[in-house]
């Protein structure tokens, strides 16, 4: 662990933070749960506010990698969703709802 907060501190100095309102569309984040190298509260931290509108999905059991993880199908269906929906409009209005009955 020591090795990869020296790189991430390594890194995270010569990489800018985004500025809130920095991104002018919609915004989907995917983010592994269990993502050891990017924390999902500093990653929530750092994308809050950066679009006029920001989905943080997380991903249970997830890790750095969640687009190739074991769950990779899950996440590529995650970024359909979104898409489809952005293509409906900004608004993001849900095109399926689910319900547990």
């Amino acid at each position: 662990r020591e090795g990869v907060d020296h790189v991430l501190g390594a890194v995270s100095a010569h990489v800018p933070r985004p500025q809130p309102g920095s991104v002018s569309v919609p915004l989907l984040v995917v983010h592994g749960a269990a993502d050891e190298i990017a924390p999902v509260a500093r990653v929530r931290q750092t994308v809050q506010g950066l679009a006029p509108r920001t989905e943080l999905v997380t991903v249970d059991g997830g890790l750095h990698d969640a687009l190739n993880d074991v769950t990779h199908r899950t996440v590529a269906a995650t970024v359909v969703r979104f898409l489809e929906r952005l293509k409906r409009g900004a608004d993001l209005r849900p095109i399926a709802v689910e319900e547990v009955l």
